[in-house]
């Protein structure tokens, strides 16, 4: 094509006067310099597309999440007035007191079986541990309050009401629903941390 006009150019270019003809040759630097322009940029523009790429983690990568250990997932903060009454022979003494205690649901990826993640592909299953109450000694002996007091009592006496108080605990947080809470989060967090690692498809039990 630029030879075509070129020469279409030249048969104009005959019959033109001595002025014309340098107008002319002005127009033809200026339609070559476009002309090679264009060129320059078809040559060096280049059309694709653009792939996003995921990153899988190592096995080592996955098999570290047990390092992780202990992982909560709800806590409960609870209260319980506990009561006993000890009767003797001249009277009887009475002893109330008020316990406060933080339960921690969750689990603890040490107890996981062999083979709990099993990765291939971008799709990984999980085999998780059940809930559990994570720390056994959740009451807080600093904050516990004598509310009503009578008579003296022994240590033995003292330990006692603090195990009612323990077990009351335990029979009021450790329900269904806690545990069914606690078990959605465990499953919420464990998908977002093992699709941060590069799984789309992840599969919990």
């Amino acid at each position: 094509m630029p030879n075509r006009l070129l020469n279409e150019l030249k048969r104009f270019l005959a019959g033109t006067t001595e002025r014309t003809l340098q107008t002319a040759v002005v127009v033809i630097v200026v339609i070559a310099t476009l002309l090679w322009g264009l060129k320059k940029i078809i040559d060096t523009t280049h059309i694709g597309t653009v792939t996003q790429s995921t990153t899988i983690s190592s096995p080592t990568s996955i098999n570290s999440i047990k390092d992780i250990g202990e992982w909560e997932f709800l806590t409960i903060n609870n209260e319980e007035l506990v009561d006993t009454v000890r009767r003797g022979l001249i009277g009887s003494s009475e002893l109330i007191r008020i316990y406060y205690g933080t339960l921690r649901l969750g689990i603890n990826l040490n107890d996981t079986i062999s083979g709990w993640l099993n990765a291939h592909g971008d799709t990984i299953d999980v085999v998780m541990p059940r809930i559990k109450l994570l720390d056994t000694d959740f009451i807080d002996e600093a904050r516990t309050e004598a509310f009503y007091e009578t008579g003296k009592w022994s240590p033995e006496e003292m330990n006692s009401l603090y195990k009612v108080a323990k077990k009351k605990m335990i029979d009021r947080c450790m329900t269904k629903e806690n545990i069914e809470i606690a078990q959605e989060n465990a499953k919420a967090q464990m998908y977002n941390l093992l699709n941060g690692l590069g799984y789309n498809t992840i599969n919990i039990q």
